[in-house]
């Protein structure tokens, strides 16, 4: 990876790599110098401020992991991995009360994820196989990846072209996007709203 970083130093992501994969040998020193360096190209990247509360936690500084990862759990509550991150930061600050809503939406989010994956191949195996579409968006939707949630929820329409609760995810998914003209449409498809539609799906 560091030869990788060195012939592509503007690359968010495998200088964020790097900087894991230094955490995770132990390395507590090089990571940090990596994850600076890229902090003061790129303050704003959420991957790099993630491994840096990761940083923070292995040091011992449950303060400043909190710091971290803090803003990324309000911009993405979908991130289970950084609600996990978070919630342990928060037991080793001595706010324990306040990491039980983060610790029980990481095991809602492991035991749906987890079924979800399970069903991948099935899918794949079955292009009809609407109930497991639906079942691998939900979650991807609400615990994981939005856009690869909306993806499965579009395949699910594509097939059945009116099911509801395709329609309701979808609807959130573009609210949550600002979207409000598709988030409108999707939630009138799916009888939440008593006005009747007025345009396709397009994307």
């Amino acid at each position: 990876i560091r030869y990788l970083v060195q012939r592509q130093p503007e690359n968010v992501d495998l200088t964020t790599a790097l900087g894991h994969c230094l955490l995770e040998k132990g390395d507590l020193a090089g990571a940090r110098t990596v994850l600076e360096s890229q902090l003061q190209r790129d303050p704003d990247s959420l991957p790099t401020r993630l491994v840096m509360g990761q940083l923070e936690l292995r040091e011992q500084h449950p303060e400043e992991a909190l710091r971290w990862l803090e803003p990324i759990v309000q911009a993405r509550p979908f991130e289970y991995n950084a609600r996990f991150q978070y919630a342990t930061a928060l037991q080793h600050a001595g706010r324990g009360s306040e990491a039980v809503e983060h610790l029980k939406f990481v095991g809602e989010a492991q035991a749906a994820l987890g079924r979800a994956r399970n069903l991948m191949d099935k899918a794949k195996d079955d292009p009809e196989d609407v109930a497991s579409r639906l079942e691998i968006g939900q979650p991807l939707l609400k615990y994981d990846s939005p856009e690869d949630g909306a993806h499965w929820l579009r395949n699910v329409l594509q097939l059945e072209p009116d099911n509801s609760a395709a329609h309701a995810g979808l609807a959130d998914y573009y609210e949550r996007q600002d979207n409000s003209e598709r988030a409108d449409y999707h939630r009138r498809r799916a009888g939440q709203a008593t006005d009747p539609p007025d345009s396709p799906e397009k994307s």
